[in-house]
């Protein structure tokens, strides 16, 4: 396990409503003054303070990342220069990167609440059921993983899988067979 490193590359304040409210990750919610979110396996919990401490939540926020590094160079762009002075608590996050296949494939045409509402079916469906403090949670998408990952090598010609186990009647089978080399 890589150990953290004793200082952060920069002081730097989170927001963590500006952040998770930001369209980066959707499968999060909010009870009492703790966020609640999958990432992965996960099920992260977080406070307003964060412990820079747990590896989870270190590489989850990029805190070994120079943050004023990056925003210097975004910042050149009008666009997100505004934004970064808008939300200057918002953080770019380290999403498991399959979580961020499907919630990228699920956002095409639609806003947060509707990616919400997809990704939370999903994970009813085909994610494994995980319970924390009392609070139901469908935790990686494992099962549409293994929908997505190519057959054995055994099992294809030319690079090209010839099976997978099936998705049945489910809207993003196709796009998920024509991009299952890509899948993280």
């Amino acid at each position: 396990m890589k150990k953290l490193p004793s200082k952060l590359k920069n002081k730097f304040e989170v927001n963590l409503d500006d952040t998770i409210n930001s369209g980066q990750v959707f499968l999060w919610k909010k009870i009492n003054s703790k966020w609640y979110g999958i990432n992965g396996k996960n099920i992260l919990t977080l406070k307003e303070k964060l412990d820079t401490k747990n590896k989870k939540q270190y590489d989850f926020f990029r805190f070994d990342d120079d943050f004023q590094e990056i925003k210097r160079k975004l910042s050149k762009d009008v666009v997100l220069r505004k934004a970064i002075e808008r939300f200057p608590g918002m953080r770019i996050l380290r999403q498991d990167p399959f979580q961020c296949y499907i919630s990228f494939i699920v956002s095409s045409n639609s806003n947060i609440p509707n990616i919400q509402t997809r990704l939370q079916k999903l994970c009813m469906t085909f994610g494994e059921k995980r319970i924390k403090n009392g609070q139901e949670f469908f935790c990686e998408l494992c099962v549409l993983r293994q929908v997505c990952v190519p057959s054995p090598p055994e099992l294809s010609r030319n690079g090209q899988a010839l099976s997978y186990q099936p998705l049945k009647d489910h809207t993003l089978q196709p796009f998920l067979e024509s991009n299952s080399g890509t899948v993280p």
